[in-house]
């Protein structure tokens, strides 16, 4: 693992022992148009959020969680900013910013990390008492008959949750 990914990895890693406040997200549509004609954020067939950015807010800190690109491969990496920004996007634009509200908050008692192949950090797994947070590097490609495929790793955060307390 080259230096900057192992300081991704141990940038994640700083998160246990942290409580989580807050998380916000830039969400980005999976469909351009969806059945009402604007961009569609949800699908029963997609169980995860795509994103193009997350921030977690720490009584003290901001941090954003993004990705990064490696050649032709993608990796997630974190960074602190000092406040989350304001994403002005219209009515009708593919990215959205929310509260997440559904993601768990509180103390991270544990994070796991997952390389891929080429070494680069594609998963990441945040351990809290409410659930677990799995993120990971990926994009949701609308086919041109409307179908969905996900692709990982690819330059968006995905984040699904896993019920139940923190293993």
């Amino acid at each position: 693992m080259n230096r900057w990914v192992a300081d991704q990895v141990a940038a994640f890693r700083k998160l246990a022992g942290k409580a989580v406040a807050r998380w916000v997200g830039v969400e980005m549509a999976i469909r351009e148009r969806g059945p009402s004609g604007l961009p569609q954020f949800e699908d029963p067939v997609i169980p995860f959020l795509q994103l193009h950015t997350l921030y977690a807010e720490f009584g003290d800190a901001v941090l954003r969680v993004g990705t990064y690109q490696n050649d032709d491969t993608w990796g997630l990496c974190i960074n602190g900013v000092r406040a989350i920004p304001d994403w002005p996007a219209g009515e009708g634009s593919i990215f959205r910013m929310r509260e997440l509200a559904e993601l768990p908050l509180g103390l991270v008692e544990g994070v796991d990390s997952v390389l891929g192949a080429s070494g680069d950090l594609i998963e990441v797994t945040l351990r809290l008492a409410a659930g677990s947070l799995v993120l990971w590097a990926g994009e949701v490609y609308e086919e041109p008959g409307g179908g969905l495929r996900v692709v990982h790793p690819d330059e968006s955060v995905f984040v699904s949750v896993v019920p139940g307390g923190a293993a």
